[in-house]
């Protein structure tokens, strides 16, 4: 478990990247005795019709594998998209 002024501390541990035109945060934390847990915010939408989700990760050994995780988290809410422009399929008239 995370205490407030630990998780306050770190809270300048933060990445910050776009996935699939969605804003992502995560932010690093340090789990006692445990390794690293990672929060993430992901933001997708505009204006009015924006949303937000948050993922929390269990405690991970290393601070690359728990953002591995966070990662992967975050593409799954994403799900499965395809890039229309790079399709093999042509549908033209």
């Amino acid at each position: 478990m995370i205490d407030e002024s630990e998780s306050t501390r770190l809270s300048d541990d933060v990445k910050e990247m776009t996935i699939a035109g969605c804003r992502v945060r995560l932010a690093y934390c340090r789990a006692s005795h445990e390794g690293w847990i990672v929060k993430g915010t992901l933001q997708c939408g505009l204006e009015d019709q924006q949303g937000e989700r948050s993922i929390v990760t269990e405690a991970y050994p290393s601070r690359e594998e728990a953002e591995q995780h966070a990662v992967e988290r975050v593409t799954t809410l994403l799900g499965q998209h395809t890039d229309r422009s790079h399709s093999r399929v042509r549908n033209w008239s």
